[in-house]
């Protein structure tokens, strides 16, 4: 369990105090960060990374009452990975062209299971999830994994990769396409291997 002694210790950097927050939080993130990431190897190196933004960060926990302290944790791992993704190529960046700035529709829904008879949530495994994540072109992967899974809104996206909200939108259209069109060839390929 985290507390606020092992928190003040990671904010002055004591080592001991940061391997046993890194062990606690290791798994829920390591998948994170597995998520956000191309391959393996590329998710070992965001996951140090993104971590090393939280600890960058912690301080800033108790100016942010609004959140406990594991959506604090959650929100500026999030914010280090995206942050790490956008370091490493040109290609992960958004850029804004499209003025002026249009602001999507609120109510558009991203659910991959409405009006869809070929997909059922509750067959899908984690392997055919990452798979069709691992699948998609790295701009679309970000947003899709920011809006569609951690429920970050469009707006704050936009801001995150200092990008226009309607080119945000339009690269959340692809990858749902995308994902659900590659979610759909793993469960035939499985449904046919079996």
């Amino acid at each position: 369990m985290i507390d606020q002694k092992l928190i003040s210790l990671c904010i002055k950097n004591d080592l001991n105090a940061k391997i046993e927050f890194f062990k606690y939080y290791h798994g829920t993130f390591s998948y994170m960060s597995l998520r956000y990431a191309k391959d393996n190897q590329q998710s070992e190196t965001a996951l140090f990374e993104a971590f090393d933004y939280l600890f960058q960060n912690l301080e800033l926990f108790n100016s942010e009452k609004e959140l406990s302290f594991d959506e604090f944790t959650k929100t500026h791992f999030i914010y280090g990975l995206v942050n790490y993704i956008r370091s490493i190529r040109n290609e992960y960046y958004i850029a804004s062209t499209i003025f002026p700035q249009q602001t999507p529709p609120q109510d558009k829904s991203y659910n991959l299971f409405i009006e869809s008879k070929l997909l059922n949530s509750k067959n899908i495994k984690k392997e055919d999830i990452l798979y069709a994540l691992h699948k998609l072109v790295p701009t679309q992967r970000l947003v899709f994994n920011l809006h569609v899974i951690d429920l970050v809104n469009i707006a704050r996206i936009s801001l995150l990769l200092e990008s226009n909200e309607s080119v945000v939108t339009s690269n959340l259209e692809k990858a749902r396409f995308n994902f659900k069109h590659h979610i759909q060839n793993s469960l035939k390929t499985n449904y046919y291997n079996e």
